[in-house]
């Protein structure tokens, strides 16, 4: 795993398991689009990642102990708010 960028999955199943994996990824990418916002068209395995991102999401908005469930992203401003929008 590069935390910085990229995280790799691999494992294995027993096959009913298995089954049960693909199907739900398989549902989860039939509502996403097949094209980019600039026309080009999205890999399947861009697409099942994404919908194993979807699932994962899902499961864990529904986990009823918040603090375990919640991602902080702290992110540095490009510079201090204007006054004006400080003030609002």
């Amino acid at each position: 795993m590069d935390e910085e960028r990229r995280f790799c999955l691999r494992g294995e199943l027993p096959a009913a398991d298995g089954a049960i994996v693909a199907r739900a990824l398989e549902r989860a990418t039939e509502q996403m689009p097949n094209e980019s916002t600039a026309g080009e068209p999205i890999s399947v395995e861009a697409r099942l990642a994404d919908a194993l991102v979807g699932v994962c999401s899902a499961r864990l908005s529904a986990d009823p102990a918040p603090a375990r469930a919640t991602v902080v992203i702290h992110a540095q401003l490009e510079g201090p708010a204007p006054a004006s929008a400080a003030a609002r």
